[in-house]
């Protein structure tokens, strides 16, 4: 249909019988699609995109309800349908994954423990290990740079 064009780079349009390129999709960030299929669904989002069902939503976003919403403040990357459901967590926290599906889970402080039990250096104190107050570590509310498993 679009046989002059590249393919994927352009779609055909049946009501107007016409290719356009797929920086004209209807989706949402169209102009961050590099190769499309039809007029609704990219194949391929350009850097700093990620391709979610058939649209281009910034890192740090997730797709639903048909537009690209943020991530929950703690994930570097989401999946949705929730912003909480994390991929990937921001600089400080620690991914656990979920219990049925592993590429989907949460962030966690560093130092953060699922357990009960801490290093030897470390006190459990409301679900973190923090450093034991001694001549090592001045401030026992900083957060340990371990975790434990």
């Amino acid at each position: 249909m679009c046989k002059d064009k590249a393919k994927f780079t352009h779609f055909y349009d049946d009501e107007k019988k016409t290719c356009f390129p797929c920086s004209q999709i209807k989706t949402p960030n169209p102009t961050q699609c590099n190769k499309c299929e039809g007029k609704i669904h990219c194949v391929e989002c350009k850097l700093g995109y990620n391709l979610m069902n058939g649209a281009c939503c910034k890192v740090g976003e997730y797709y639903k309800d048909s537009k690209c919403s943020a991530c929950h403040k703690r994930c570097r990357t989401c999946v949705g349908p929730f912003s909480t459901d994390c991929t990937g967590c921001k600089k400080g926290r620690i991914f656990f994954a979920g219990f049925t599906d592993k590429l989907r889970g949460s962030c966690k402080p560093a130092g953060f423990s699922i357990f009960d039990t801490c290093g030897p250096e470390y006190q459990m104190n409301q679900g973190r290990c923090l450093p034991k107050a001694n001549k090592g570590h001045a401030n026992p509310s900083t957060l340990c740079d371990k975790t434990w498993n």
